[in-house]
């Protein structure tokens, strides 16, 4: 006999991954959790997030009930993000994430930045400057 078709969203394994799927939103979930609560403290501990990409992950994050927004005083303060009964349940999931990361990581994989360039403009001069100055004939 066949297996009975889901509905989208239906089965609990969906639900979860529709909630851990986006790119961001391990990151997203793991730094709140970290204390990191607000928008710009956000995007400053996740260096290669858009502006964009945060603002999409956080408003699907309070819309699937994982995050809360508030704002102690209206105007004044930035909105800070805080996890809600349901996003304190998927740190353990976002941990082993990391944790499954770390040991399956090849060991001689070269770094993502090699370079430790940031998001700020760089300029063709500020790499090779060092080089510049290592190959000087004195």
């Amino acid at each position: 006999m066949a297996q009975a078709e889901r509905a989208p969203n239906q089965d609990p394994l969906d639900r979860c991954l529709d909630v851990l799927a986006g790119r961001w939103h391990p990151w997203i979930l793991w730094e709140i959790h970290q204390g990191n609560d607000h928008f710009g403290t956000l995007h400053r501990a996740i260096p290669a997030i858009s502006k964009q990409a945060l603002t999409n992950g956080l408003r699907k994050l309070c819309g699937a009930g994982i995050l809360t927004p508030s704002r102690s005083q209206p105007g004044i303060q930035p909105k800070s993000y805080s996890l809600t009964p349901a996003g304190e349940a998927l740190i353990d999931i976002v941990l082993k994430m990391r944790e499954w990361g770390e040991s399956h990581s090849p060991k001689s994989e070269p770094p993502r930045n090699p370079l430790g360039i940031t998001r700020r403009t760089v300029h063709v001069g500020d790499i090779l400057a060092p080089i510049r100055k290592s190959n000087r004939i004195e």
